[in-house]
Order: structure tokens, then sequence, then C-alpha cells
């Protein structure tokens, strides 16, 4: 297939006249990001699902498919146990994030239950495959996974959402008791498997704290060699000498390789400000479908017991309490917002994803750093010794053009674009052109620390 017909079939030029050009060039990664392909559906399983004209588009990003759809594609993929809550996807020009609807389900597409919704804000390449007629390319109405709903787990407090929740909150003396006390436990975890005197302590505690080390800092981290090279990163050489029958007293290598380990995860606790919050993670938000959650509401359920190491808490939901949302980058004082979390009977399906309102006229998602509903993954944080002390801070209220920032408009529509090469051109030259992103970033966390993260300079 040639460039040429494969934009043809990818992005039909009469269908997308209303869109620009450089926003249409950013619609090829539908068709090339790497997914799992799923199920094939029919253009009468593909139900439209319109956003209302007269408000704000409360569900940008996210719509409904059938129980039994999201069965097909478990069975696709052989994902066992539960059924996913919900799945990031391609399908036929859209993307977004699909719920798995109830089990009674009121929706259903000419009494098939093989359904999908993609509502005008999902659909980026027109037009809707509900319109298509005999002969369609089933490729394109094949459903491509990204990822899925997971069980959650706690995770670092981010550096970025540290400063917000200083400014909201004054919470440095407690986030210091929880770095003292991440310390203590790590430094306790290896006395005690040195102490032991056990090959078998040693290796449970290295598979422990290895998820935590590989990353892209490189500390400790596994790569793939051959065998001959015996060149190994601290954690593989522990295990191998763990694997072996080696034990820490009775053998000075095996010892003084758990010292060193131990040695760069404590600098690394210092250095990338390593913090446990035992009772916040990172989850999918989805938009309340039904229309039941209050517009100060949230809804947040587990598929398993949740239970911090201290015992304050321990249950497979959150309801009557409140609870911190962010989402990375964090910026701006808003971007860490206090909502109320509640049970909600008709949302009880939605496991290990949070659920924000569509009642009000804000998306609680764009309130968080101009998110939305087509994956991402915000912040959440019980931890009531934290979100107790945390206040919200108002929504900024300027809107700046484009011109005040010293930026111009270089996309055009693309029926002004008279052929492929010169929208190609065009979409090469704006993307190949060095972005000032991340010196404006860095730019803005100085001046946030400086100064104040409400500071005029910070906002502006």
């Amino acid at each position: 297939m040639s460039l040429e017909s494969f934009i043809d079939w990818h992005m039909p030029r009469e269908a997308n006249l209303s869109q620009s050009d450089c926003k249409l060039f950013q619609r090829f990664s539908l068709g090339l990001s790497k997914t799992f392909s799923t199920i094939a559906l029919k253009p009468s399983q593909v139900l439209p699902l319109k956003d209302d004209p007269n408000r704000p588009v409360m569900n940008d990003g996210c719509a409904l498919m059938s129980r039994s759809l999201a069965n097909a594609i478990c069975d696709s993929l052989g994902i066992s146990g539960n059924t996913p809550s919900c799945f990031q996807g391609r399908i036929a020009g859209a993307k977004g994030l699909w719920m798995v609807d109830r089990h009674q389900s009121v929706i259903s597409a000419d009494d098939d239950d093989f359904w999908i919704q993609i509502s005008d804000s999902q659909l980026k390449i027109k037009p809707h495959p509900h319109s298509w007629t005999e002969p369609f390319d089933s490729e394109k109405l094949t459903f491509e996974v990204v990822k899925w709903s997971k069980p959650l787990h706690p995770v670092n407090l981010n550096v970025q959402l540290l400063g917000i929740l200083h400014y909201g909150g004054q919470v440095k003396e407690y986030i210091a008791e929880l770095t003292r006390a991440g310390i203590q436990k790590l430094y306790e975890d290896f006395a005690e498997a040195l102490q032991s005197n056990s090959n078998v302590a040693c290796r449970s505690l290295i598979q422990k704290i290895r998820p935590a080390a590989d990353d892209a800092s490189g500390l400790m981290g596994h790569k793939v060699r051959r065998l001959e090279q015996w060149v190994m990163d601290e954690a593989e050489c522990i295990i191998r000498l763990t694997e072996a029958g080696f034990t820490p007293r009775s053998f000075y290598p095996l010892r003084h390789r758990l010292g060193k380990c131990l040695k760069n995860m404590l600098d690394r606790y210092v250095d990338e400000l390593h913090i446990e919050v035992p009772l916040s993670t990172y989850a999918f938000c989805i938009a309340d479908p039904y229309g039941v959650l209050k517009e100060d509401k949230v809804h947040f359920g587990f598929s398993s017991n949740w239970r911090d190491p201290e015992g304050h808490f321990e249950d497979n939901l959150l309801d009557g309490i409140d609870v911190l949302v962010g989402r990375l980058p964090a910026h701006l004082p808003s971007d860490i917002q206090r909502r109320k979390a509640v049970w909600k009977p008709e949302l009880r399906h939605f496991k290990d994803v949070i659920v924000f309102p569509t009642q009000g006229e804000v998306p609680l998602a764009h309130m968080l750093s101009g998110g939305d509903y087509d994956g991402d993954a915000p912040w959440i944080c019980w931890d009531q010794n934290i979100v107790q002390k945390f206040r919200n801070s108002p929504l900024p209220t300027e809107d700046y053009p484009p011109e005040y920032f010293g930026l111009t408009k270089h996309s055009t529509s693309i029926k002004d674009v008279p052929t492929i090469d010169a929208f190609l051109q065009r979409a090469f030259t704006f993307n190949l052109t060095l972005s000032s992103l991340g010196r404006c970033t860095k730019e803005h966390e100085r001046l946030s620390y400086d100064e104040s993260i409400d500071s005029a300079k910070a906002k502006d």
C-alpha cells in the first residue's frame, strides 16, 4: 500500500475537510500505534452518542460498551478473572476510553448484545462508522486495545504534586514523617534479611524492591545480557548468588552487594524524593454514564480490599470521606481538587477506576490541568492526614490568547491544502520545529519554588 493509499484509507479527505492539517496529521497515530487487535464489529453495532450542543461536553473521550463485547475482548486478550471496568482503545477513527456497561443494561443495538458507543468527542476521523454501508473494511472496525483497568497499588508522591499540597495544606511535617518511615522500613527489611541468614529471605527482599528500581534512572536496572559476559547489576547478582545457595552471613561477596544495594536505595530516597503514600494511587478516571453523581462527588471502588501497613484503612470502597484528585503535569494550585467520595449502587460494577460526575458546568477532569476522559489516570489520595488539611484553590479566570505568549497559528483547514505532498510538508515542518515546552516548564518550576506557586509570575 502506497502512502497516498494509506492516507485515503485511514483519513478520507472529503469527509474531513473541516479539520485542520496539523490536527489531522496527529491522527496518523490512530492507525499506526501499538495496540492489541481483538473483536471486529459491524456498523450496526456501533452506536452514535451525540454531544449536547447546549452545554459543555462532560464525558469528553469516554463512552460505553456492552458487557458481552467486553467479555469477548477479554477472551481474545487472554484476560482471566474479573472483567476490567474499562478499555482504552481505537476503532474506526475514534479513540478514547470505553466503560463496560452494567449487567442489566438498557442499551442494545437492534436486540444485539454486542455494541459499542462512539461519541462525537471520541470520533477523530470522519465519517461515523454507524453510517458505513457495504462493502466496508472489517480491519477498520476491529477494536484495538491500548490498555485496560487493572488492580491498583500504592504510589510515590510526585514532586509537582508535593508543591501544590504544601501550598494548599501545609503538610510538610506529615510528608517528612512518611519519608522517615519509608527509609526506616527499607533499613529494617535489609536488617531482617541479613539477620535471618537465609538465601530465600534475601531473594524475596530483592524481588520486593526491584519494581521500584527498574525504571529510567538506571539504578540497579535489569538489562538482558549474554550469560558468558557475567557483567550484572547488583540486584541480578544477588539473585544469582541466592539461587546458588549462598547466605549473607557466611559469604562476604553477597553481604557486600546487599550493602551496596541498600546504599543505592537510600541515596535514591534522598535524591529522588521517594515518598510512598500508602493511601494513594493512580487510576483511570471515567465520566459517570448514568448521571447519578452530584457535582462535588466521586465514586471509587477496588476489586479487592485495600489495606495500609498501619491498619488505618481496610475496605474495597471509599464512602463518606474526602479525597484529593490531581493530574500530571500539575503546575497550578487548582490542579489538585478535594472532593467527597460516595458509594452509588448504580456504579458498583466500576472497580479500580474513579468515576467523576457529569453534572455541573465544568468537567472535573478538565479542572485538573486540562484533562479529559480518553485515558487520563489522575492521582488519588484518601490519607486523611493530607486530605483534611487541604483547601481547594479557585480555577484560573484568565484565558490568554496565543498571541499573548508570542505564539502564531500554523495550522490551516485541510480543504485549503491542495495536495498530499503539501499536507505532509506543512505537517512535518511544524512537528520538527523545536518545542519550548520543556524550557517553559523548568522556568515555571523555578518561579514556583522561588516565589510561590500562586504568584503572579507563576500564574502568568
